[in-house]
Order: C-alpha cells, then structure tokens, then sequence
C-alpha cells in the first residue's frame, strides 16, 4: 500500500507544483491511483472520489497536491499505514 500511496503523491505532486506534466507521468499517477482508488473507496468513499477526481486519465494537470495529499492521509488510519511509512 505504501508505495502505491508515493507513487500517486509522486505524480500529482511533480504536475501540482513543478510543472512537470510529460504523459508517463500521468500514465504513471493514474496507474498508482487506479491499483489504490478500491483500498481506499473501501475506507472512505467521499476520499477516494477526491483523488479519482484529481487523478483520472486527463485530469491530472487540474490536480491539486494538497486535495490529494489530505484525502489519502485521511484514509491511512483504515489503510493500518502511517505518515512516517510513507515519508
């Protein structure tokens, strides 16, 4: 779970706030978001509906790193990971 949680931090975070917007880095997000979304729908609906949202394929340069960020940290209680497993 944790590296599928960096991988789609990773993603939103280099297209939020670098500008870093190369299609593998979309593909790349979408891919980690899309293995994640079930874990994470199966905590909290309303927070895996935010990170589809920010991360499905096209959006992702609309993302907001802080709206995915805070979404996933809300669901890591129910995911049994903590904010120093994920760095």
């Amino acid at each position: 779970t944790v590296p599928l949680v960096q991988g789609v931090l990773h993603a939103v975070y280099l297209t939020d706030n670098e500008d870093y917007v190369l299609e593998t880095t979309q593909g790349a997000g979408a891919a980690f978001a899309a293995a994640l979304l079930p874990l994470i729908h199966s905590c909290n609906e309303g927070n895996a509906d935010l990170v589809h949202n920010d991360l499905m394929p096209g959006k992702l340069l609309e993302g907001s790193y802080e709206v995915v960020k805070a979404a996933l940290e809300r669901s890591y209680k129910c995911l049994n990971i903590q904010c120093e497993d994920v760095g």
